[in-house]
């Protein structure tokens, strides 16, 4: 059934999308027309320069032990507690939006994660929702290249349909 709200909605999500991975390709290019750049680059990023923003469950489960390779939950707290990809943190602090959020808060929920320049950042939903990809938008938004962002296709869904390990544990 076609609904013209949330049409709209995944209009301009997409559209937003296009634009932060429009910019981010830019900024990479710019990045890497510097010397500071080979300086920067991580075994994550290097391994994944083959893969786009979507990625696919048997990607990650071959990337997923490296060395600044992130899996960040985006789904609600209480689905990220019944089930999530072993490893993966909760974005807890994306709940309300993270474009309420000084960006300071949220660079610093990224250093307490680990994250580092160059690092590759693995968003999850459940699948088939809009919470990655507005995580990936207010990551963007907040100043991390879209170049190190990537969204896990068909999310939590296909991570489980592929034999992905999941766990409870916090």
């Amino acid at each position: 059934m076609h609904h013209p709200i949330l049409s709209k909605f995944f209009a301009r999500a997409l559209q937003a999308l296009r634009c932060a991975l429009s910019l981010g390709a830019l900024c990479g290019l710019l990045a890497a027309a510097g010397p500071a750049h080979a300086a920067t680059a991580s075994a994550a990023s290097a391994a994944s320069a083959d893969a786009g923003p979507l990625v696919s469950a048997a990607w990650l489960q071959r990337h997923r032990a490296q060395p600044g390779l992130h899996i960040v939950d985006a789904s609600p707290p209480p689905q990220h507690r019944q089930q999530h990809i072993t490893g993966a943190v909760p974005a807890d602090f994306m709940t309300l939006g993270a474009a309420d959020l000084p960006s300071a808060r949220v660079q610093q929920r990224l250093r307490d994660w680990g994250v580092n320049e160059g690092d590759v950042i693995v968003i999850v939903d459940a699948g088939g929702t809009w919470q990655a990809a507005r995580l990936f938008w207010d990551l963007v938004h907040h100043g991390l290249p879209a170049a190190g962002l990537r969204l896990l296709d068909g999310g939590m869904a296909a991570w489980v349909a592929a034999g992905g390990e999941v766990t409870q544990a916090a």
